[in-house]
């Protein structure tokens, strides 16, 4: 999408940066209120430090919710990614 939309290049640090920021690295889950719960686990980053910290902490049990958005949202993306890959590649020589 870079070779097409070139502001894509500026924009997605700054939407990265805000993804880490609404991963839940440094609070849990269970302090945050209803509403503010349900748009952190939109956030794909949440399921996979869902499923860290399910690893590596003794008695830690993960919501489950978080790591089927991660997941699906995953397997969703590189399906997407590969289908619209492969209509653009024949034009993209031609974009450059």
């Amino acid at each position: 999408m870079s070779v097409r939309y070139r502001d894509i290049n500026s924009a997605l640090p700054f939407l990265l940066q805000v993804g880490v920021f609404l991963a839940p690295v440094g609070y849990p889950l269970a302090d945050l209120s209803e509403t503010v719960r349900i748009i952190v686990d939109l956030n794909p980053l949440t399921g996979v430090m869902e499923a860290f910290r399910w690893m590596m902490l003794s008695g830690y049990q993960p919501s489950v919710e978080p790591i089927l958005v991660a997941a699906v949202g995953t397997v969703c993306l590189a399906v997407a990614g590969w289908r619209f890959f492969s209509r653009r590649e024949t034009t993209m020589a031609d974009d450059i």
